[in-house]
């Protein structure tokens, strides 16, 4: 169980001034639903109280806006963070077992040491992602862009990428 509610980690984002810089480090996320439809009903709360976006929500993706946050060793295992913005993010480390995050964008996300087995990352953007030494065992890649990743000692099978949308570029 996490530490913290939905609405205790949009608190600490808004309070941040955004999610640039917010430091998340070893804290303790697991099963949090952060799901796109959640994210997008707390928004529309949001807009209709104040007339402006929160900056806890993405406009690029519909989601969970945690762009260039620092998530360094966080638990997110069996949490749903589907459409979320993850770009440039720091997760190395993290612990992300069973995380539900479809359509998500990790472009250029630091991955090195992610435990990602069983994630859903399928049409996720993982372009220009550093993923040395990821565990990625059972995830699902589907539709996923590695185009320019770092991919170097992952431990994924070829049959995960061959499933994905592109790995142009990508350092295997």
């Amino acid at each position: 169980m996490s530490q913290y509610t939905t609405d205790d980690l949009l608190y600490l984002i808004e309070a941040n001034g955004g999610p640039k810089g917010l430091d998340l480090s070893g804290k303790d996320l697991a099963g949090m639903d952060l799901s796109a439809t959640t994210i997008e009903e707390k928004a529309a709360e949001y807009r209709e109280l104040r007339g402006t976006a929160p900056p806890w929500y993405s406009l690029n993706t519909r989601g969970i806006n945690l762009k260039c946050a620092r998530l360094w060793e966080a638990k997110l295992t069996r949490a749903d963070i589907s459409h979320a913005d993850l770009a440039g993010a720091v997760l190395a480390g993290a612990y992300l077992h069973s995380v539900y995050m479809p359509s998500a964008d990790l472009e250029g996300a630091v991955l090195v040491g992610t435990h990602l087995e069983g994630a859903d990352l399928t049409d996720a953007n993982l372009r220009g992602a550093n993923l040395r030494r990821a565990h990625m065992g059972g995830s699902t890649l589907t539709g996923a862009d590695l185009s320019g990743a770092n991919l170097t000692g992952a431990h994924v099978e070829p049959e995960q990428l061959e499933t994905t949308r592109s790995i142009e570029g990508a350092h295997l």
